[in-house]
């Protein structure tokens, strides 16, 4: 009863810490204090934590996963919570709400609803060609979610590219190494999380190396052969000695050429390309035929006022022919079944030209050059005219050599025309041809419009 607050500093009211000093005397007049502390606690709701979620369709949904409840006053009351509902299909696509409630040991409640949006499953899908080994490139096809591919060889990325549209082409040439490596394409989405893996299958591939016939009296510059990509070098032995490297591919994938003339100066000489692996071993051999030249060309003879085309034969080892005027190339063509026909109607303009034609090979290389013997009329051109009396329907004779049409010209103009058959002809005359001192001409043309002989009438009353 002789206790006395000597001081009292709390407010219910606002939350805080206060001091509260008692005093007491006794009957000796002995006096003691003590201060406490008294804290005022808010009262507050509690908090839901809990957010709006994304799923896939398929997925399982846990509406308390991840879900938490504290209290300013309980603590932790994540076990307190319950919920009022929970619209949730995660198989069908949509919107849903789950509703959320927690009540504190004061009796204060809190709600909370999030929404829960269910989306259609995303599909990844990645394919990979098969690879042959010692290709440059892998490639293949992918989703359009798929953003980059990356090359995968025993578990170890090795190259990282991305995607155009729904293909792929990825670098791999230097990283398979053995057909017994495990080789893998993984796909990334736009994050550059991995979504999609597929194994490419690696394909043996059998060794191969060929040297075409090295044709000794044409001197070939090269030797010329195919090859599987197993070999990347390629080199020429001559009697036993290394004489000349090259790269393989450089004539076209699979076909090689190395260089030989200064090297191969007998007949008799052993010549052997071998092929190099890209460790430098030397897996594959191949003789060298040497061989004397077969090769056969024929070209016909050109007639300027009748022939549109230089025409001929060529052996099997002719691939194309070339028209050469003097000294420069003008034209050129394939041969089919060991023929050809190369069109020279303008290209030679004169008698006088130096006309050829060269043959080449499959490489390209000329092996052969034969001349062409060109001519302005052919050979026994002939053309006539029986005399005409005035008075006649017609002018008759004939016309050789390619004579396709002849004109009738008086006093040096032309009146008239007929054409050539079988080598003769008759052209109207009547009304044109009037008097004995007319000059009177018969002018033979061929068939290209060039004029090749002409010859006066004798004209009679």
């Amino acid at each position: 009863a002789d206790i006395k607050i000597v001081r009292n500093e709390v407010n219910p009211n606002v939350p805080g810490v206060y001091e509260v000093e008692y005093s007491v005397t006794d009957s000796d007049g002995n006096t003691t204090k003590k201060t406490i502390k008294v804290t005022v606690a808010s009262n507050e709701k509690p908090v839901i934590n809990a957010e709006d979620k994304t799923i896939e369709v398929g997925d399982t949904f846990d509406p308390k996963a991840g879900v938490t409840a504290q209290d300013a006053e309980d603590g932790d009351i994540t076990k307190d919570i319950k919920i009022l509902k929970n619209e949730v299909n995660p198989n069908v696509p949509g919107v849903y709400e789950v509703e959320y409630s927690v009540t504190d040991s004061d009796g204060n409640t809190t709600t909370k609803i999030i929404k829960v949006t269910v989306i259609q499953k995303e599909v990844y899908l990645l394919t990979a060609d098969e690879y042959e080994m010692y290709e440059d490139y892998i490639t293949g096809t992918n989703s359009a979610n798929i953003v980059k591919v990356q090359l995968v060889v025993d578990g170890v990325v090795q190259n990282t590219t991305g995607t155009s549209g729904e293909n792929y082409t990825i670098w791999a040439g230097e990283f398979i190494t053995d057909p017994n490596q495990k080789v893998e394409i993984y796909g990334l989405d736009a994050s550059g999380k991995v979504v999609a893996k597929t194994d490419v299958i690696i394909k043996k591939i059998e060794t191969i190396l060929t040297a075409n016939d090295y044709n000794f009296d044409n001197h070939d510059e090269y030797v010329f052969g195919k090859h599987s990509q197993d070999i990347v070098k390629v080199k020429v032995f001559v009697n036993g000695r290394d004489r000349m490297t090259a790269t393989t591919n450089n004539t076209g994938r699979g076909k090689y050429k190395i260089y030989a003339r200064q090297y191969i100066t007998d007949f008799g000489d052993e010549v052997v390309i071998k092929g190099l692996d890209r460790n430098g071993k030397v897996i594959a051999e191949a003789k060298v035929n040497i061989v004397k030249s077969k090769t056969e060309l024929t070209a016909s003879t050109f007639i300027m006022t009748i022939d549109e085309s230089i025409t001929g034969t060529a052996s099997s080892d002719v691939k194309q022919v070339k028209l050469k005027v003097n000294g420069k190339i003008v034209n050129q063509i394939n041969t089919k079944n060991g023929k050809y026909s190369l069109y020279a109607q303008g290209l030679i303009t004169s008698e006088k030209d130096v006309v050829s034609v060269c043959a080449y090979n499959e490489e390209g290389v000329l092996i052969k050059e034969v001349p062409v013997d060109v001519k302005y009329i052919m050979d026994g051109t002939e053309l006539t005219a029986e005399p005409y009396q005035i008075g006649e329907e017609l002018l008759t004779g004939t016309a050789t050599g390619g004579a396709n049409k002849v004109n009738l010209v008086v006093n040096g103009e032309t009146v008239n025309h007929a054409f050539v058959k079988d080598g003769k002809y008759s052209v109207y005359a009547l009304g044109f041809i009037k008097n004995s001192s007319d000059k009177v001409e018969v002018v033979s043309f061929s068939k290209l419009g060039f004029e090749l002989m002409r010859t006066t009438v004798d004209v009679t009353k």
